[in-house]
């Protein structure tokens, strides 16, 4: 009789904390019920860190200034199926108050200008659309 082998594999990525990517997989050999499963983790790549371009930024995500963002100043339009634009500047990255500079919320629709100073460490954008950099 031949033997059937299948291969169930999940990946998942963490989003938050540095993120994560956890990879787990089932493997059963149906001709001896013989069922195996290993998980691993790693460090997400810089392949799956938020989009970026040139002239702006794109996604969600925190960017460090100035190795991911230029500073200078930055619009985005707040996509209309947005359920409202988050966005910080921020003097470190460990989560607490203490480190946003400035911060702000839109609705859908809103058209929105920051600056991102060059002593800022990082900036941080959720829900917003893309930003575009419009000047130094």
């Amino acid at each position: 009789m031949k033997s059937m082998f299948l291969t169930i594999a999940i990946l998942l990525t963490v989003a938050c904390c540095g993120g994560a990517t956890i990879v787990a997989a089932l493997n059963t050999d149906t001709s001896s019920d013989k069922v195996e499963d290993t998980a691993t983790v790693q460090e997400t790549s810089a392949a799956s860190q938020p989009a970026k371009k040139a002239d702006g930024i794109s996604g969600d995500g925190t960017w460090m200034i100035p190795s991911d963002v230029k500073p200078g100043k930055y619009k985005t339009t707040v996509p209309s199926k947005s359920f409202g634009c988050y966005w910080a500047r921020l003097r470190g990255t460990s989560g607490e108050l203490s480190d946003i500079i400035a911060n702000g919320s839109a609705n859908a629709g809103s058209q929105v200008l920051i600056t991102i100073d060059a002593t800022d460490k990082a900036f941080q954008s959720t829900r917003c659309g893309s930003w575009t950099r419009i000047s130094d």
